[in-house]
């Protein structure tokens, strides 16, 4: 149940950081997320106070309502993650995240679907003991994902950076081939480029951590994972002091005595 709810904590993290970034139809994919979460909420509390009446009293009708409120809070454990998966996905990953993220979503559905033919409290302690051997594997998958994301995006500024760069130093060089003082612009470029390798450095050292995460406890893994963050945190920063130096290298372009 801990490592349950580390999953869908984890992606509550992962909202916080792309919530710039989000599209509408993403932010009503996950306010519905978030209200299947409530529901299994409900699900479990129902479950845990119809498994102590039955370890009470041991009759018929209490073993019958452990039975049904088991099914209902599995079912609703199921759609959790199904839609939680189901969001990753929808941030468009890279392919082989996309492959295995759809592999473990077959998973819970398949899982799912035996739910409700389950006629006895043994049977459903043994259809859930599957799905929870399964939640170690993805929230590694969730949390490579996450940062698979994040990276994507952090290439995709950077790449478009490059090409503004590009651009901006044709004009330098023009200006130079013309006899003017473009040390400063230079000089500019040349702590851009800088910044740059230190953000593709970062970006190399990040993906390194990621692709080296597997199942372990929690706790670990959390750790692990806040490990990346903060590689993730300083890839972004050397990005922003990258854009300083491309806006002033601009705005010296435009208004400078050329």
């Amino acid at each position: 149940m801990k490592r349950f709810l580390f999953i869908l904590f984890l992606f509550s993290s992962f909202y916080f950081l792309v919530s710039s970034i989000v599209s509408a139809n993403f932010d009503s994919a996950y306010q519905s997320y978030l209200s299947q979460y409530d529901q299994y909420r409900l699900t479990l509390s129902n479950y845990q106070t119809a498994r102590n009446r039955y370890l009470t009293y041991q009759t018929l009708t209490s073993q019958s309502e452990a039975l049904n409120n088991t099914k209902i809070f599995l079912q609703a454990r199921d759609q959790t993650m199904i839609l939680y998966l189901k969001l990753l996905l929808e941030k468009n990953p890279d392919e082989n995240y996309r492959k295995l993220l759809n592999e473990d979503l077959s998973f819970y559905q398949n899982h799912l679907n035996t739910i409700s033919a389950v006629g006895n409290l043994t049977d459903a302690v043994s259809i859930s003991d599957k799905a929870k051997e399964h939640f170690a594997p993805t929230e590694v998958l969730s949390r490579q994902t996450i940062i698979n994301i994040l990276l994507n995006k952090l290439k995709n500024i950077n790449l478009n950076q490059a090409k503004i760069e590009s651009g901006l130093e044709e004009k330098i060089n023009f200006l130079k081939n013309n006899g003017k003082d473009v040390t400063t612009l230079e000089r500019w470029t040349l702590s851009f480029k800088g910044k740059q390798l230190l953000v593709n450095q970062k970006i190399e050292e990040a993906q390194a951590l990621s692709d080296k995460l597997e199942p372990k406890s929690s706790d670990q893994l959390s750790k692990d994972f806040s490990e990346i963050q903060t590689v993730v945190y300083n890839a972004n920063q050397y990005l922003k002091e990258g854009t300083s130096f491309l806006i002033e290298i601009e705005k010296e372009l435009k208004y400078g005595n050329y």
